[in-house]
């Protein structure tokens, strides 16, 4: 992030366009790269401190 966006923490969450059952340990070979690493896809949305605070005190789902 860049400092002057005033964000100041990443909110990390199950990808918004995965089924569940389609995110975890994905094998990396589907994507033609040859590796042999699972990967997990994750969705990432940066964030204000404010809002970090918010959710550290209210939690995930009142965000």
């Amino acid at each position: 992030m860049a400092p002057e966006s005033g964000m100041t923490a990443f909110r990390v969450f199950a990808p918004a366009v995965l089924d569940r059952s389609d995110h975890p340990g994905c094998d990396s070979r589907s994507l033609g790269r040859g590796g042999r690493d699972l990967i997990n896809p994750q969705g990432m949305h940066p964030a204000y401190e404010t809002e970090r605070q918010f959710i550290d005190e209210q939690g995930p789902q009142a965000f």
